[in-house]
């Protein structure tokens, strides 16, 4: 029986196929490899550009906005972008911010997870001095600040699965090249770059400040999932900068990092602090009863408008506004060593603004309002005032108390001081002696000043 013996079309055939699986192999082969190497180097890209984007978050004082930043890090374990931590160091080298997802961390290494039972403070303070190796699961990039850098750690096993769920996605399209020849591996590259191209586009925006990008890709893959994560992490940002703005107008900026930097904004403890506070109210509101409700919103919001802002200029802390009453701190929720000083200089500032802002009223009709305020220095005890449904951060002590006296016996225009305020501004202060203030609750009459204006402090020695 004779051996089989295949025709030469059937060499031809076989000789043909093999050369075209190994052209079409070999170029597939290329193909994903640099498709390999392209999506690293974007992955890589990507992190960068976000890095410059959190980077670039900015207070309006010029400051790294570190709130936004901190609570965007508070839910990365969600969005699939691997940021694990951000740590913000002053020129010096010292730890001034810190952010950490506990869970991200721990999941890189069991000797993370150690670390962890230190506490989430420990490991900040350890990652920004160095103390922590990085073990190749960790990769930092650091930016250039103003007056520090901030370094942002991203997660690097998660590069590496992406980019392994990548090749398999890949020797999947590989086979299926082997099979449709050169024009589908062509079509599929062509396809599996398109996408990429989108997602850095948008990156780009992104890393220009506009928070507007969202990118639609129209499969089911890694890129998809990609993509997702990326319009997720989009939301986020911009319901961030919502909210933000939206604290901004109700809650002082201190008192937004505090509780920032707190685990629950219910769990802020209560502080026992030295602190100058000033009590004030618009006076002399004659006509305002025959005006409508809007009318005299109206009015009051002229005036309250240059009063807050010469008072937020000096470092005041806004925690009450009723209508015409405001209640200012200096020294509260962070130490302010010459609080007494700053707080003068707030009330003779509010009361120029209101002046002038009188004075442009009168000209069109309008009553003039004045300044009348009182300011007490000494201890309070600041915190958390209400209920887990409705809270305030307020100070509270008899301090407090002999501020609002003190502002109810001021005439408008009339700023008076009590004497624990005057002794430690007795160089810089212009005063008067006036009338000394009796409350039913107190044992003894408080010294009362009447504050005219600073003058340059003497130089010392």
């Amino acid at each position: 029986m004779s051996a089989f013996r295949p025709s030469l079309a059937v060499k031809f055939g076989l000789l043909g196929a093999l050369l075209l699986t190994v052209v079409v192999g070999t170029a597939s082969y290329l193909l994903v490899h640099r498709a390999g190497e392209a999506r690293k180097r974007q992955l890589v890209d990507q992190d960068r550009q976000l890095a410059r984007v959190l980077a670039g978050l900015r207070t309006a004082e010029g400051a790294l906005d570190f709130a936004p930043l901190a609570a965007f890090i508070a839910g990365a374990d969600q969005t699939d972008l691997g940021l694990v931590y951000a740590i913000e160091r002053n020129a010096g080298g010292a730890l001034r911010n810190g952010a950490l997802n506990p869970r991200a961390f721990a999941a890189l290494d069991p000797t993370y997870r150690q670390q962890m039972r230190a506490g989430r403070q420990h490991v900040l303070t350890e990652l920004a001095a160095g103390r922590i190796e990085r073990l190749g699961r960790i990769k930092e990039y650091r930016l250039p600040l103003p007056q520090g850098t901030l370094h942002l750690g991203f997660d690097v096993r998660r590069l590496e699965r992406q980019l392994a769920a990548q090749r398999s996605t890949a020797w999947l399209l590989l086979g299926a090249a082997l099979l449709l020849g050169a024009l589908a591996a062509f079509a599929l590259a062509r396809n599996t770059v398109r996408p990429l191209r989108q997602l850095a586009q948008a990156m780009d925006a992104v890393a220009r400040g506009d928070l507007t990008q969202s990118v639609t890709v129209g499969r089911h893959d890694e890129l998809a999932q990609l993509a997702g994560s990326f319009n997720q992490m989009m939301q986020t940002l911009r319901a961030l900068r919502r909210l933000e703005a939206a604290h901004a107008c109700y809650l002082p900026r201190p008192v937004r990092e505090r509780v920032l930097r707190a685990e629950s904004a219910r769990e802020l403890p209560v502080e026992e602090r030295a602190a100058t506070i000033l009590c004030c109210s618009l006076r002399g509101r004659d006509g305002l009863p025959e005006r409508t409700p809007r009318a005299r919103l109206g009015l009051l919001n002229d005036y309250l408008g240059p009063l807050l802002d010469a008072l937020l200029a000096e470092g005041g802390v806004v925690l009450a506004l009723s209508g015409h009453q405001l209640q200012v701190a200096w020294g509260v929720p962070e130490d302010d060593p010459r609080s007494e000083i700053s707080a003068l200089r707030g009330a003779l500032a509010a009361r120029a603004a209101v002046a002038n802002e009188a004075r442009r009223q009168v000209l069109t009709g309008e009553p003039a309002l004045a300044l009348a305020a009182g300011l007490c220095s000494g201890r309070v005890a600041v915190g958390n005032v209400g209920s887990a449904q409705r809270a305030s951060y307020a100070v509270v002590g008899a301090t407090v108390d002999h501020a609002e006296a003190i502002a109810a016996r001021a005439q408008p225009g009339e700023i008076l001081i009590a004497e624990s305020t005057y002794l430690s501004v007795v160089t810089e202060a212009v005063v008067h002696a006036a009338p000394p203030l009796m409350g039913k609750d107190m044992e003894e009459a408080l010294p009362l000043y009447r504050l005219e204006a600073l003058q340059a402090r003497p130089p010392e020695g």
